[in-house]
């Protein structure tokens, strides 16, 4: 964005205000900003949602999302008296073309000239069928006019498929410059996520060994023992999927792969991650079953709580065939990592939250030590650790909420490099194939090495992980 001055007046309109991703992610992260003095004096967060709320009331309901999620845990009261007066609500039917125009109204006032200088980002935070309408309704209201004064995020994942992509980054493209859109995932803004990058063109011990020559296979898991919860409707048409594989996973598998970058900017680690997405090699349809794996949660135990399988929660079909695991097997074909695995993995009600990065060495040409020492030795992990955790690696990483490289003993507690329990080293639970049961009940998941094709019970077996039957 271009630069602004400290007096300069910025409105944040969020629509989808009342929802899961603002109460989770995006509010936390602005409060978060507030404490570290990074918002702007005159900033404001104007809430758009179809229900009808108080301000105060919609105020309440974000403070229980910073309580819950924000990493500064539960907000002091002071500060969160101030940070709440900058919020204000507005009720929209978003499918309402003359809804926008009150809210232009709203935000600029009968003399639009009088708020010419306030920069204004629309923020949807909604279901993707919204995103064209909203992108329309604010260009035919004159809201996207300033070019330099107004921006649209829009949150992965956008659309359900090709023809639907197309047609929102239509309505986008149509009323709004590239420059004023932004197409986010919110997981590059973990901090962890951005230490990646640091990790790798910051430290030089990990360069000249980050190839096919040294790497044996990457494994990147994001493991939740959460269900669906109450995000039935949308998970119902997205799956695991289009929920993390197609966004998060490729993220972080472009991270991983990229070559460096000329410098740090957006532009130059975009075309960097391009150059790994048109590497990575196609899988043929009569390939699929060696290579990609789907299933889906059936009841069981998590930490001793009986917990409902996917088709008995609230909002499921009976009959779903929606996908809560996913795991699929790439190749990327460059110098860099030709014939080296990338195996990709997520799912819901695992038997531990894991969200992490396995890069896998080579064998030693001769092993005098123990097999299960030199596992540990050759494993290298970047992985989300507790606020208890603490990490003593001799590199350099991103110092939190500044962008800047730092020793990481300087702060503690980020990224931990270190042998970790892996998803392929925790119990065996039950994993249903398409929610189905065999007559001893749900179908088991086995276990592996990670080279294996096929597991003991014939079904197939991707990167030492959860393996789902077909």
């Amino acid at each position: 964005m271009n630069a602004r001055r400290p007096d300069q007046p910025v409105v944040l309109v969020l629509f989808g205000a009342t929802g899961d991703l603002s109460a989770r992610l995006v509010v936390p992260a602005l409060y978060n900003l507030f404490l570290a003095e990074q918002l702007p004096e005159q900033f404001t967060l104007l809430g758009v949602g179809r229900h009808e709320m108080e301000t105060h009331a919609l105020a309440d309901k974000l403070h229980e999302g910073v309580a819950n999620y924000s990493r500064s845990g539960k907000p002091a009261r002071e500060d969160w008296d101030r940070f709440s007066e900058r919020i204000d609500y507005l009720r929209m039917n978003l499918k309402d073309k003359d809804a926008f125009n009150d809210l232009r109204h709203r935000l600029q006032g009968p003399d639009a000239s009088a708020k010419d200088k306030t920069e204004y980002v629309f923020y949807m935070a909604t279901p993707p069928s919204l995103f064209a309408p909203i992108a329309e309704g604010l260009g035919e209201a004159g809201l996207a006019r300033d070019r330099k004064g107004s921006r649209i995020v829009v949150e992965k994942p956008l659309g359900h498929d090709l023809d639907s992509f197309r047609q929102i980054n239509s309505a986008l493209t149509h009323h709004f410059e590239e420059s004023q859109i932004f197409r986010i995932d919110h997981f590059l803004g973990k901090e962890t996520v951005q230490n990646i990058m640091a990790m790798r063109f910051a430290n030089p011990i990990f360069e000249p060994i980050w190839n096919r020559r040294y790497v044996d296979h990457v494994a990147i898991t994001v493991a939740e023992t959460l269900g669906v919860e109450h995000r039935a409707p949308y998970y119902e048409k997205s799956g695991a999927l289009r929920d993390m594989v197609q966004n998060h996973l490729l993220q972080l598998l472009c991270l991983v792969a990229m070559e460096p970058p000329v410098a740090y900017d957006a532009d130059d680690i975009r075309d960097r991650k391009m150059d790994v997405m048109h590497a990575l090699r196609p899988i043929d349809r009569d390939e699929v079953s060696e290579l990609a794996a789907r299933g889906q949660y059936a009841s069981g135990w998590i930490e001793g709580t009986a917990v409902s399988g996917y088709r008995q929660e609230p909002g499921v079909d009976d009959q779903s065939n929606t996908e809560t695991y996913a795991a699929l097997k790439l190749q990327v074909d460059n110098w860099r990592w030709q014939d080296v695995p990338f195996y990709l993995r997520t799912g819901k009600r695992m038997a531990a939250a894991v969200s992490e990065i396995s890069i896998r060495f080579r064998d030693v040409p001769h092993r005098a030590f123990p097999a299960s020492e030199c596992a540990h030795a050759r494993r290298l992990r970047d992985s989300v650790v507790g606020r208890d955790g603490r990490r003593r690696d001799p590199v350099h990483a991103l110092r939190p909420g500044g962008g800047r490289l730092a020793p990481v003993d300087a702060h503690p507690g980020r990224v931990v490099q270190q042998p970790r329990r892996g998803l392929s080293e925790l119990p065996q639970r039950h994993v249903g194939s398409r929610g189905g049961r065999s007559a001893g009940g749900p179908r088991r998941a086995q276990l592996a090495h990670p080279d294996a094709a096929v597991g003991p019970a014939g079904e197939r077996v991707l990167s030492g992980g959860w393996a789902v039957t077909q």
